[in-house]
């Protein structure tokens, strides 16, 4: 059994304190999806849970360590932090883009418009 000094206990707790209140975040954010069907809702709830995936690794660590008294190996610590983020970032690029070509979308529709008419 592994004893866990007061710097890693507090590191595990403000990790798992993180993403507890990260994944209770994203979520409610998902769930304002269905009540307006406004897709970068979705986009933006699924990225924040995701992006706060580096910080999980801390968390399943500490959580085995008290539990079973298990260290998890270097690789699968590196594999959980940071799998996710390449898909945390297209669906923030997703979100990000939609609220972005919505307003400009309408610029360039009408230039179009306007070139095709008076050119």
């Amino acid at each position: 059994i592994m004893t866990l000094e007061i710097i890693e206990i507090y590191n595990g707790i403000s990790c798992l304190i993180f993403v507890i209140i990260s994944v209770i975040v994203g979520f409610k954010i998902v769930l304002k999806y269905f009540k307006y069907k406004y897709r970068q809702l979705l986009f933006a709830g699924i990225a924040w849970i995701f992006m706060s995936e580096p910080w999980w690794s801390p968390s399943i660590s500490f959580l085995l360590i008290l539990t079973t008294g298990i260290v998890i190996s270097n690789e699968l610590f590196f594999i959980i932090s940071i799998s996710m983020i390449p898909i945390a970032l297209l669906f923030w690029l997703a979100a990000f883009t939609e609220l972005l070509l919505k307003k400009k979308t309408k610029n360039h529709f009408s230039n179009i418009c306007y070139r095709r008419c008076y050119n």
